[in-house]
């Protein structure tokens, strides 16, 4: 496995032929103008995308689920990247995902998910709203 800091939450994780991008909010603010991200994201979007196959979006707030980040690259890229998000009951982000044309799994509580390769991974609920992430290949595990 290869875990790579992006920028704010956002990392890139490859295992195999699995590509796992973690929250991606890589450019323009946040939360009506009013966050930024600290310094500019050093990677191209092309470097970021090389390789993925799923994204994983933690909860709804703008600097982790980043809307203007995903209708970028829905033309290039809804067709081979999953999104991976917590089941919610207002299923809110998973129906502006797929109207976006891209797959979305809603991943049920604590239930591990086979994304392919022998990769998988386990989502859960934290506090009111927010979600973690476990994914493992069998040898490793983030």
């Amino acid at each position: 496995m290869k875990l790579t800091f992006i920028n704010h939450a956002c990392c890139k994780l490859i295992a195999g032929d699995i590509g796992l991008l973690f929250d991606p909010w890589i450019d323009g603010s946040a939360f009506n103008d009013g966050w930024d991200l600290l310094i500019p994201t050093p990677l191209a979007l092309d470097a970021i995308m090389r390789g993925i196959t799923h994204i994983w979006l933690s909860h709804e707030h703008p600097d982790h689920f980043s809307p203007s980040f995903l209708a970028r690259i829905a033309p290039a890229h809804n067709d081979r990247v999953t999104i991976l998000f917590q089941s919610t009951r207002d299923h809110r982000v998973a129906q502006f995902c797929r109207g976006l044309g891209f797959r979305v799994i809603e991943m049920q509580d604590s239930a591990p998910l086979a994304l392919g390769g022998g990769v998988t991974a386990t989502c859960g609920p934290h506090d009111f709203y927010d979600s973690w992430l476990h994914v493992t290949d069998g040898t490793q595990s983030v």
